[in-house]
């Protein structure tokens, strides 16, 4: 009379013996072979009577394997038993391997490419407010961000101004000041009033900071 192989090993027909099922594979009582695990499972010993589910953050795209593989960084999975795993979208990021998630950029940084590990810094005179941003934006005209990585914009201060937008100084004069090229410290911050002085009498101020007589 035969007798029934247990579960995780198997025997072929007219076998005097029961074979263990190799790392990769499994078998339920009775089997005549093993199965080979599908993508997004295991089985990492043998005689395994079950595949087991590669966790959030990692991923297996074979059949028959024995371990899963992390999700490489700029890429996350947040599912288990899954065959491969996503790129971060723009304006995220996965930092390291094996991620469930993707991180949204802080506000003062972007990404404006898919599968990255890292966010860039927005430049001076520019901005993002908000996380997850692909772009930055300009400091609007009269405003500077004199760092990088700035969240928010800061005002120059009356009657200093810019001379456009997305700028980090305030380099201009707004109309009716003439700019006073001895007072150097108001180039990288935006305080400092008395490098606007009042233009004088007959005389056409522009945010150029060069007086021009009228004619």
């Amino acid at each position: 009379r035969c007798s029934s192989c247990s579960a995780g090993t198997y025997s072929k027909t007219n076998s005097t013996k029961c074979s263990t099922c190799v790392a990769g594979k499994y078998s339920a009582t009775s089997a005549r072979a093993c199965s080979e695990c599908r993508p997004g499972f295991y089985a990492d010993a043998e005689k395994s009577t079950f595949c087991t589910a590669c966790t959030a953050g990692s991923y297996q795209h074979q059949t028959g394997a024995s371990s899963c593989t992390d999700c490489a960084a700029g890429k996350a999975q947040p599912a288990s038993g899954q065959g491969s795993c996503d790129a971060c979208e723009s304006g995220k990021y996965a930092p390291a391997a094996g991620k469930a998630s993707c991180t949204e950029c802080s506000a003062g940084k972007f990404q404006n490419a898919t599968g990255k590990s890292t966010c860039d810094n927005c430049a001076p005179g520019t901005i993002t407010a908000s996380t997850g941003a692909s772009v930055c934006d300009d400091c609007s005209d009269g405003e500077i961000a004199p760092n990088a990585s700035s969240a928010s914009c800061t005002t120059c201060t009356s009657p200093t101004t810019t001379a456009g937008a997305g700028l980090d100084h305030c380099g201009a004069c707004s109309s009716g000041y003439f700019w006073n090229p001895l007072m150097k410290k108001c180039e990288t911050t935006p305080t400092g009033e008395d490098c606007c002085e009042d233009c004088p009498d007959s005389v056409s101020c522009t945010s150029k900071g060069k007086p021009k007589k009228e004619e």
